[in-house]
């Protein structure tokens, strides 16, 4: 929905969904901290107003206070209040450190659905590399260089990288491995929902797919979990903070 009272500041306000968590003003830090991340606002830029904020994300504005003044108070944005104030954002460095201080319902959901991510994608790239014919590795090469074209389409990127990873497992021959690794990624949509961005940076994403790659058709298994560990440590640095294997 998009709130009344729209102002000329409201950039992006659209992107924000209702917050539907139990620990509000943790699930306002981490979207409004994806937002910053992901590029839509960047130092220097206002925020959307805080009465259309609060009214996008269906909280009081108390909470969206409380969750505005942790940002402040970690130097990520500053608050001017009055007819010509507004809250800016100051700097994206300290970004991850807050998201790795989050915790609530989304928080457990994320760990848990990377944390089920983890314990499938190894074996199955594993198999995958002992099991699939060069051909079968071969045919995986349009679904990562179709990404290079995508650095604008965001959904696009992400659908197609989700491809290839899914074949990836099902290269590895374990029907219910791949049954499992669907329930996960269903899992890991629905928490994206919720979020304006979660997504690793095109250049970093596209890198680590051409390296994971790489690393599959060579069969080295220390360097396709090498490989593959620094792929799901970025995508775990943007949902949690930090990456699993390093908490």
């Amino acid at each position: 929905m998009t709130a009344p009272f729209e102002s000329p500041d409201d950039r992006h306000l659209g992107a924000f969904r209702p917050i539907k968590l139990q620990k509000a003003a943790d699930a306002v830090i981490a979207v409004l901290a994806d937002a910053i991340r992901g590029g839509l606002f960047e130092p220097g830029d206002l925020l959307p107003s805080e009465r259309n904020l609060a009214g996008q994300l269906q909280v009081s504005r108390n909470v969206l206070r409380e969750a505005i003044d942790v940002l402040r108070r970690e130097g990520v944005l500053s608050v001017k209040r009055g007819p010509s104030g507004g809250m800016t954002v100051v700097s994206n460095h300290r970004l991850h450190e807050v998201v790795a201080g989050l915790r609530g319902k989304t928080h457990d959901l994320m760990l848990w659905a990377l944390e089920a991510r983890r314990s499938l994608e190894l074996p199955a790239f594993l198999l995958a590399a002992s099991r699939a014919s060069d051909a079968d590795l071969g045919a995986l090469n349009p679904l990562v260089r179709g990404l290079e074209a995508l650095a604008e389409e965001p959904e696009g990127f992400y659908a197609l990288d989700q491809k290839f990873h899914r074949e990836v497992v099902r290269l590895a021959g374990n029907p219910l491995l791949a049954d499992f690794y669907h329930a996960t990624l269903v899992q890991l949509a629905e928490i994206r929902q919720e979020f304006p961005v979660l997504q690793v940076q095109f250049e970093q994403a596209l890198g680590n797919q051409h390296t994971l790659y790489a690393a599959l058709k060579s069969r080295d298994l220390d360097r396709i979990e090498a490989a593959l560990d620094e792929h799901l440590a970025a995508t775990e640095i943007v949902y949690l903070g930090q990456p699993i294997g390093r908490r």
